[in-house]
């Protein structure tokens, strides 16, 4: 019984619309960003331990419009990429209005990208991917400059 009900699970769980399995190159962000002035942040992302996080703010100290995350285990190989950009509040109390809201997290280690658009509350647009291609995908940030500014910037590591 156990057994028939995981099955059914992931049945569902495969069946489900509303995250569509594209390259990262066909995502198209509901929040576009130009490369603008960023400082150098603590991440907020846990880090397990051994690993480095580095985190770019763009905006205002208050009001940050864009957080670029990157993390990296003690071998200097990096593990995760995030690009949050938009209206970046909490989605709580749910019932004050929010502006559009990108999330693009690249985990390098299981070579999974998810690439997730949040308009007036709701999905729109969001995709997961494998994680080749993504870093270099020009649509996306793109994720390897805003990694060399990390490390010219901030001292990250070096991309491996």
């Amino acid at each position: 019984m156990r057994y028939v009900r995981f099955v059914i699970l992931i049945g569902v769980l495969i069946a489900r619309p509303g995250v569509a399995q594209y390259p990262p190159s066909h995502f198209v962000p509901a929040v576009d960003f130009r490369d603008t002035v960023a400082n150098c942040a603590q991440p907020t992302a846990a880090l397990q331990p051994g690993e480095r996080g580095f985190s770019l703010r763009f905006g205002s100290v208050d009001s940050a419009q864009r957080v670029v995350t990157a993390i990296w285990r003690s071998d200097g190989r990096l593990v995760r990429y995030t690009d949050a950009r938009g209206d970046l509040r909490p989605p709580f109390p749910a019932d004050v209005r929010r502006n559009p809201r990108t999330t693009i997290t690249i985990d390098v280690l299981r070579q999974v990208t998810l690439m997730y658009n949040d308009v007036d509350g709701e999905q729109q647009g969001s995709a997961a991917s494998d994680a080749e291609g993504a870093i270099d995908s020009q649509n996306l940030g793109p994720p390897r400059q805003l990694l060399d500014r990390l490390r010219r910037q901030c001292g990250a590591p070096e991309t491996r």
